[in-house]
């Protein structure tokens, strides 16, 4: 079985991401969830956040 990067494997193995990921509101953690195959890393996190802000 492939292991895929998504926001959800990032989220279990960065402690970062996680705890940033937790400091966000509920509704823009669900946008993320809506995109998590294009999160693979805490920038892409980051930049998501920001794009949703924008």
């Amino acid at each position: 079985m492939i292991k895929k990067n998504n926001l959800n494997s990032l989220l279990q193995n960065n402690r970062e991401a996680k705890e940033f990921f937790l400091k966000l509101p509920e509704n823009v953690q669900g946008m993320l969830y809506e995109n998590t195959f294009h999160i693979n890393s805490l920038q892409d996190l980051y930049d998501s956040v920001q794009s949703i802000y924008r």
